[in-house]
């Protein structure tokens, strides 16, 4: 079996590590305005499906209660 130089290890090893932190040193802090677009964008979709989800519950609602409403006429009607 072959000997591995310490000196190839160390150095895969920073190169590993440079590779590595590489996207953090590229990412810059400021957005661009195709960034912020897209934010907006992202928002915006979060806020609409907060919205319908919102809605979707109510509806859920109102269908329980017409659905026990009927139900309660329907036992009611039926001892008469």
């Amino acid at each position: 079996m072959k000997k591995v130089k310490f000196w190839n290890v160390s150095v895969f090893a920073a190169l590993l590590v440079a590779l590595l932190a590489l996207p953090l040193v590229g990412c810059a802090e400021e957005q661009g305005p195709m960034e912020k677009a897209g934010e907006k964008i992202d928002d915006a979709v979060d806020e609409v499906s907060e919205d319908v989800e919102d809605v979707g519950e109510e509806v859920g609602d109102a269908v329980d209660e017409v659905g026990e409403e009927a139900q309660d006429a329907t036992d009611g009607g039926g001892s008469q």
